[in-house]
């Protein structure tokens, strides 16, 4: 609906750009996991939150078609990136995860997936449209800073004798 609106495309063409983001997921998913496995996660996070963030701000502050279809690409990569970054970082609080942690995550990961429509619906009947897509990196922004404050109050402090 956004990219409808924003560029005046028609409906069909729109709907390309859900393929584009959903095979971009794919290949996040999959790349995604095998860095989660070799990288720090918090500075996995804390890089794939900042891209997320700055892709999202190109999308809605841009006016140019051309470099759409890239931008979906990049976002849809970064969305499953994060999901996969958010569960390995869930599990990480735990000393012996199970697959019941697991579950629990995803159950949790799940219900925002399923509540995320209504509440963007909301939000657009409240503010619109536009204001609703400029909040998407602020908010990617508030969670970069929650984590990076996470950061420095997990590091212990130094000893002075």
């Amino acid at each position: 609906m956004f990219v409808k609106n924003k560029f005046g495309i028609p409906f069909e063409e729109a709907g390309n750009i859900i393929t584009q983001y959903w095979t971009a997921a794919l290949l996040g998913a999959l790349v995604s996991t095998l860095i989660v496995t070799r990288l720090p996660i918090r500075l996995f996070l804390i890089a794939i939150i900042t891209l997320a963030m700055v892709i999202t701000s190109v999308i809605v502050t841009s006016d140019s078609l051309a470099w759409l279809p890239y931008l979906t690409y990049g976002y849809g990569f970064v969305c499953a990136a994060l999901y996969n970054a958010f569960i390995a970082y869930g599990v990480s609080f735990v000393r012996q995860a199970s697959s019941k942690n697991v579950s629990y995550i995803l159950v949790s990961g799940s219900a925002g997936a399923m509540f995320s429509p209504a509440i963007s619906a909301v939000a657009e009947k409240v503010v619109g449209l536009q204001v609703v897509m400029y909040a998407i990196p602020l908010l990617y922004g508030v969670i970069l800073l929650m984590l990076l404050a996470s950061v420095k109050m997990a590091r212990p402090a130094p000893c002075h004798a």
